[in-house]
């Protein structure tokens, strides 16, 4: 419910906070409760395994070594970091951000990404680069020069592909669970055949 509930909810405020001023503190408190629920997947995965969702036990939806938080099912952990770490990315490519807000908003959206990362989720990864590359060069970079639009939109790629290749080539438990899906296996015999 949380995590159908939340871009409801900030969609609602956008409608319902009068002034700018309530709308940036629902947002952070928003953002405060991603970074609690991050904290308590992290916290949660190394104390238990993973073996309890809070105070339930996890017999019937177990996800052994993938961090969840209050969530039975790591991708939906995922999902809900992913809507802070794009609003997150937001606004640090906002024109005339403040830079105490732009070192912040980098800050907490590193932290929701590392703890995104327990949740070992490639649907929830897939998802967050999708957003980000959707996301940024049409949305978040409004209102700059376009030479640094341009700039931005190829930083931000050069990013995603550092990101991807470290992923990638990196032994870890992420790209451990991606080599076991079918739709791998296809990609990787289809390069394999395409050496020939």
């Amino acid at each position: 419910l949380l995590l159908f509930a939340t871009p409801v909810f900030v969609a609602l405020l956008t409608l319902v906070c009068t002034n700018h001023r309530m709308r940036r503190i629902m947002l952070w408190l928003l953002l405060a409760d991603m970074v609690l629920v991050g904290i308590c997947g992290v916290v949660n995965h190394y104390l238990t395994n993973d073996m309890r969702i809070l105070w339930v036990a996890a017999n019937d939806f177990h996800y052994e070594g993938r961090a969840s938080a209050p969530f039975y099912c790591p991708n939906h952990f995922s999902a809900y970091l992913n809507i802070g770490i794009c609003y997150l990315a937001a606004i640090c490519c906002t024109p005339g951000v403040k830079r105490k807000t732009f070192l912040l908003s980098l800050v907490v959206a590193l932290l929701l990404t590392a703890a995104n990362f327990f949740s070992l989720s490639r649907g929830g990864l897939a998802s967050l680069f999708a957003g980000l590359a959707v996301g940024i060069p049409l949305f978040a970079l409004r209102g700059h020069r376009p030479l640094f639009r341009f700039g931005g939109t190829f930083l931000g790629l050069l990013i995603a592909i550092g990101i991807g290749c470290a992923v990638r080539y990196t032994n870890n438990p992420l790209m451990q669970r991606m080599e076991k899906h079918p739709l791998w296996h296809a990609w990787m015999t289809s390069e394999s055949y395409s050496e020939f």
